[in-house]
């Protein structure tokens, strides 16, 4: 992962600015996962654009869906996977019960320090 964004997210994780939610990247009343918080990191810095669907739960980035992570988001932050969920190393989901960044978030109700513990030490 680009040590440069992955820093900038841990730092968002951690700041409060970011209300925590689940099973969107971020919803119409801004709680975000924590993909959410990676894509609108994105999204201020030009790489996918950011509109809140009226059809749907709450905010599109790029031409993904609410829930998934845009490939171009990905990619921008050096990913090392070509999912849209933040799959995890084998052993980081061993040890965490989860397989990846959204089930974390979603179903393990991780808190957002916690889940930038796992940014910084496995991506």
């Amino acid at each position: 992962m680009n040590p440069d964004i992955k820093e900038k997210w841990v730092t968002a994780l951690r700041s409060g600015e970011f209300k925590q939610g689940r099973a969107m990247l971020r919803s119409k009343n801004d709680q975000y996962c924590c993909l959410g918080v990676l894509s609108e990191l994105a999204a201020k810095e030009g790489v996918v654009s950011r509109a809140l669907d009226i059809n749907e739960y709450g905010y599109r980035y790029g031409s993904n869906s609410w829930s998934t992570l845009p490939s171009a988001v990905a990619s921008w932050a050096g990913l090392p996977w070509s999912d849209d969920i933040g799959m995890l190393p084998e052993k980081a989901a061993e040890r965490y019960g989860h397989p990846c960044l959204a089930e974390l978030n979603d179903s393990g109700h991780y808190s957002f320090p916690v889940i930038a513990d796992v940014i910084e030490e496995w991506l």
